[in-house]
Formats: structure tokens, sequence, C-alpha cells
């Protein structure tokens, strides 16, 4: 359980200790969707759906009431070898005005390989995709690959070794 305490305050005796935590939490879980292949990013999208990505090249939205699935695109290009594939996914932050969503994912060109592209929803589909970087070190292990878009709109990716050690130090 998620359990957020409150700022530190001092107790009568002078402690600064947190307050104890509260009593038991009931966790209700259960399955909406069933028979997906790998699915790897899930985001809380600001149109209440759940946004995913499954590896071998789907994205989709899925109702949380319903467990209804709404492919939106498959990306063709992707290239599912060992850990890789379809991977990390961010919506922007300003969705409502600017409604793109960046993917990062695995593909074959001279060898394999990573990159990150934007789409545009259209509200019923992704369209128009452009590549923002391409020719990413990838391996069939430790691609990594989680998207964040900080409040001043710099879009990060992180990126695991793809197999080679001296990859995590490079800072180019």
């Amino acid at each position: 359980a998620l359990i957020a305490f409150s700022q530190c305050k001092k107790s009568n005796n002078g402690s600064t200790n947190p307050p104890p935590p509260p009593g038991p939490v009931i966790i209700k879980d259960s399955a909406i969707v069933q028979g997906l292949n790998f699915p790897w990013e899930l985001l809380w999208g600001p149109d209440n759906f759940i946004w995913m990505t499954e590896r071998g090249g789907k994205i989709s939205r899925v109702n949380p009431s319903t467990g209804a699935v709404s492919l939106l695109h498959t990306i063709t290009e992707v290239v599912s070898n060992g850990e890789g594939g379809l991977l990390g996914m961010v919506l922007h932050p300003n969705f409502s005005t600017t409604p793109h969503v960046f993917v990062a994912y695995n593909y074959n060109s001279g060898g394999y390989k990573e990159k990150i592209v934007r789409f545009t929803y259209s509200g019923t589909a992704l369209t128009g995709p452009v590549t923002i970087i391409e020719n990413i070190a990838a391996s069939s292990i430790h691609n990594g690959c989680r998207l964040v878009i900080t409040p001043d709109l710099k879009l990060y990716c992180t990126t695991g070794d793809a197999s080679n050690t001296s990859l995590p130090q490079n800072t180019s």
C-alpha cells in the first residue's frame, strides 16, 4: 500500500518522529483486460482512460470501467526481440491542446536500434508519425526505455546499456 504522510511536526513530548501508520488498508483488485501480449507502458490519460503499449507494436486505450480496448495504432516497424519492442510512451502535458503521443521502440536498420517517434491523436487513432531521434543503441536485453516530459517541455528518454557495459557512462 502507498501511504502518504504529512509534514513531520513535533509531538507533545518534543519528538519529531512521524505518526504511526494508519490501520490495515483494504485493496481490491480485478482484471479488466485479459489476453494482452506483453503490455509495457501504462498511463492514466487526461481522458480517464488507460493508455497502453504492447511490445509487439500496439498502442491502445482501455476503458477502465468496461475493459473495452480501442486500438489506436499498430507500428509495423517494431521488432520485438527478447526484452525489446514497443516500450515507453508519454502524452504531451498539454494534451487537450497539443494531442501528441511520444513512443520509443526497437526496429531493424543495419542492426537492432531504438527510436523515439511522435504521433498526433485524432480522437480515434494516432496519425502523422514524426521521428524525433533514431539509431539509439539497442539489444535483446537492457533497452530500458521510459519517457517523461518535464514542466519546461523537455522530453527525456531512459535507455539501458544495450548489453554494452561502457554505454551507461557515455554522456553523449
